[in-house]
């Protein structure tokens, strides 16, 4: 509910494409690394270079013109 609620004000900024890119994007990213430090799961390397690249492509699509 919150994230959702985070995700319209979003679109006030946002194109809607890229709001809703980020979202999902960091919505993986997250669930992943909560999974981690609370349910202690190992991470294999694809799963980091993954949680890496999401966390990047967060950073590109926020910082484009």
């Amino acid at each position: 509910l919150i994230g959702l609620n985070f995700l319209a004000q979003s679109f006030k900024y946002k194109n809607i494409a890229v709001a809703s890119v980020i979202f999902v994007i960091f919505n993986v990213v997250i669930l992943a690394i909560v999974s981690w430090f609370y349910f202690k799961e190992t991470l294999s390397i694809w799963q980091i270079m993954g949680i890496v690249l999401g966390l990047t492509s967060v950073i590109l699509l926020e910082f484009s013109p």
